[in-house]
C-alpha cells in the first residue's frame, strides 16, 4: 500500500486511547477524590455545631467527639493536587491536537512524572506503621479500590510510552510520513 508523503497522518486510535486513559487516571479520578473529600470535610464542618450528643450532665458537640478531618489534608495539598490535575488536562489537550511535535515527549514525560508522584502518595502511607482507618467495615473496600488505582497507575503509563513510540503515533505528532527506506540492490 503506497502512502502519500504529503498527506497529514490522522490520529491513531491508540493515541486516542492513551490520552483518554491517562486523563481519566491522572485528572478525573484525582479531581473526583478531591471533590468528595472537600465535600465531606465541609459537610462535617457545617454539622459540627448543629448536632450535640448528651453526655452525662452536659452536651458535647459532634465536632468535639473525636472525629476530625481538618488535619488529613491541608489546603496546600488540595491546591497542589488540583493544579497537577488541571495542568495535565492542558498538556493532554495539546497532545490530542498533536501540535507542537514535541508534545509527544512532554506528554510521555508528564505521565511518567505523575506516575512516580502518585505511586509515592499511595506507597508511602502504606509504609507508615499506624493504621489510617478505624478498622471498620469499609477497610476492605478501600484496600480493593487502592489496589485497582495502583494497577491503573502502573498499566496506563506502560501503554502510553509503548504506543506513543510506535510509528503511527510518531507520524501523527511529526505531522507527516517518512519516505520509505531505499532498498539496496
Amino acid at each position: 500500500m503506497a502512502v502519500n508523503l504529503h498527506e497529514k497522518p490522522g490520529r491513531p486510535f491508540g493515541v486516542t486511547l492513551a490520552i483518554i486513559a491517562s486523563v481519566l487516571v491522572f485528572s478525573f479520578i484525582p479531581i473526583g477524590q478531591l471533590a468528595m473529600f472537600v465535600t465531606v470535610r465541609e459537610f462535617l464542618g457545617d454539622q459540627s455545631d448543629a448536632f450535640t450528643i448528651p453526655y452525662g450532665d452536659e452536651e458535647v458537640a459532634v465536632g468535639d467527639s473525636g472525629g476530625s478531618l481538618e488535619d488529613v489534608f491541608d489546603n496546600t495539598q488540595i491546591i497542589l493536587q488540583l493544579g497537577m490535575s488541571l495542568g495535565f488536562l492542558v498538556i493532554a489537550f495539546f497532545a490530542w491536537r498533536g501540535k507542537p511535535a514535541f508534545m509527544r515527549y512532554v506528554f510521555m514525560g508528564t505521565v511518567l512524572l505523575l506516575t512516580v508522584i502518585n505511586l509515592g502518595l499511595i506507597i508511602v502511607p502504606l509504609l507508615d506503621s499506624t493504621p489510617q482507618s478505624s478498622g471498620g467495615s469499609l477497610d476492605g473496600l478501600f484496600a480493593s479500590l487502592q489496589c485497582g488505582q495502583l494497577t491503573l497507575i502502573i498499566l496506563v503509563p506502560i501503554y502510553v510510552v509503548w504506543y506513543l513510540n510506535r510509528g503511527p503515533a510518531r507520524a501523527f505528532f511529526r505531522g507527516h510520513y517518512l519516505p520509505a527506506p531505499e532498498t539496496q540492490a
